[in-house]
C-alpha cells in the first residue's frame, strides 16, 4: 500500500501517483487473486502489474511474530481471515506463526515504577548492539517469559572479548601447530564436537529457538574446545587444521546473533573475502555418539582421578601438621 498513498488518510499519492478513489474493489482483487481477469480502470497495466507482482513476490508470509497474549484473538483471526479471502489459493496462507512471551528484567516484570525499563538504543550503549543481541537471545525461547538477564548480558559481552583476543592469538600462532594427519583421539573427539555443534545449531536455528542454538553453538563449543586445549597438551598439541575449522565454525554459527564482532574477525583475523554473514552454512559429517560418550567418560575420570589425587595429598599434609 506505500505505492498507493502515503499518508493514512489518503491524501498524498505514493511513488505511483495512484489516487486513493482508484483502488476499488476489482483492483484489489486483481493485485490479491492471480487468476482475476485485468479491471476496468484509469490506472494503466503496467502499474497494475507493478503492484501485482510485488505483492505475490512477499506472499506468502513465512513466519509471523507476534505475543503470546494475542493468540487467542488478534493471531486466531489473522488465520481465519486469510482462510476466506484466499480459499481457492491455500498457498497464500501463513505458513507460520511464532508466539513469543513478555520480556522479564532480573526476573521482574518490566515498569516506570521499578525503573527497570532499557530502551534498545539504552541498551546497546550498556552492552554493544552484539551483546545486547546475544542476551537477549539468551533470555529464552516460545511461550516462556524471557528474562533479560543483567549480570548474563556482561557475561556475554566477556566471553566475547576473550574468544576474539583468543582467535587472535592463535592464528598468529597457527604456523607453530601441529599439522599432518588428525589420528590422535583428542583429534577425533573435536572433529566430532565441531560436527556436533554445526548440526545441532542448525536444527535449533531453523525452528528459531535462538538460545537453545547459542547453547549449543557457542557456550558448549567453547568447553569443546577447551576440552580439546586441555587433552591436547598433555599430547602432541593442537591440530591447526581443526583449530582454523573451529573458527570458522564458530564464526558462522555465532553470526546470526552476534554479526558485528564475528565479521569483524572473518574480515580481519581470518583474512576471508567478503562478510561471514555470506558465508555458506559449514558442512559436517553425521555425529558420532560412541565418541561423544567416550569423551565424556573420559573427561569424568579425569575429574575422579584429580578428585583422589588432591584428597589424598590434602590429607598427607594434614597428617603432617598433626
Amino acid at each position: 500500500q506505500r505505492r498507493v498513498a502515503i499518508t493514512a488518510g489518503g491524501s498524498k499519492s505514493g511513488t505511483l501517483g495512484i489516487k486513493p478513489e482508484e483502488m476499488t474493489h476489482e483492483v484489489w482483487n486483481y493485485i490479491f487473486f492471480k487468476d482475476t481477469p485485468v479491471p476496468k480502470t484509469t490506472i494503466n497495466k503496467e502499474k497494475l502489474d507493478q503492484m501485482r507482482n510485488e505483492f505475490q513476490y512477499w506472499y506468502p508470509i513465512d513466519i509471523r511474530s507476534s505475543g503470546k497474549d494475542l493468540v487467542q484473538n488478534h493471531l486466531t483471526y489473522w488465520l481465519y481471515n486469510h482462510t476466506a479471502v484466499w480459499d481457492k489459493e491455500p498457498e497464500k496462507w501463513p505458513q507460520s506463526v511464532r508466539a513469543n512471551g513478555h520480556l522479564l528484567m532480573d526476573g521482574e516484570k518490566m515498569s516506570k515504577s521499578l525503573g527497570n525499563i532499557i530502551s534498545l538504543s539504552e541498551g546497546v550503549q550498556l552492552y554493544s548492539a552484539d551483546g545486547m543481541r546475544l542476551a537477549l537471545a539468551d533470555a529464552g525461547d516460545v511461550l516462556e517469559d524471557a528474562n533479560f538477564n543483567t549480570a548474563q548480558a556482561n557475561a556475554g559481552i566477556l566471553r566475547l572479548y576473550t574468544l576474539i583476543d583468543w582467535i587472535r592469538e592463535t592464528v598468529n600462532d597457527l604456523p607453530n601447530l601441529r599439522s599432518g594427519p588428525t589420528d590422535q583421539f583428542y583429534d577425533k573427539v573435536f572433529e566430532n564436537d565441531i560436527n556436533v555443534a554445526i548440526s545441532q545449531a542448525d536444527k535449533h536455528y531453523s525452528k528459531t529457538m535462538f538460545r537453545e542454538a547459542m547453547i549449543v553453538g557457542f557456550y558448549e563449543f567453547l568447553l569443546a574446545r577447551d576440552r580439546y586445549r586441555e587433552l591436547s597438551a598433555a599430547g602432541k598439541g593442537m591440530h591447526k587444521d581443526l583449530i582454523r575449522r573451529y573458527i570458522k565454525a564458530q564464526m558462522i554459527l555465532l553470526a546470526p546473533v552476534c554479526p558485528h564482532a564475528t565479521d569483524y574477525v572473518w574480515r580481519e583475523v581470518l583474512k576471508e573475502s567478503g562478510s561471514v554473514i555470506n558465508a555458506s552454512w559449514p558442512e559436517c559429517s553425521t555425529p558420532d555418539d560412541s565418541l561423544t560418550k567416550a569423551a565424556s567418560h573420559l573427561m569424568e575420570c579425569v575429574h575422579d582421578f584429580r578428585f583422589v589425587i588432591f584428597n589424598t595429598d590434602f590429607c598427607f599434609y594434614l597428617k603432617m601438621i598433626i
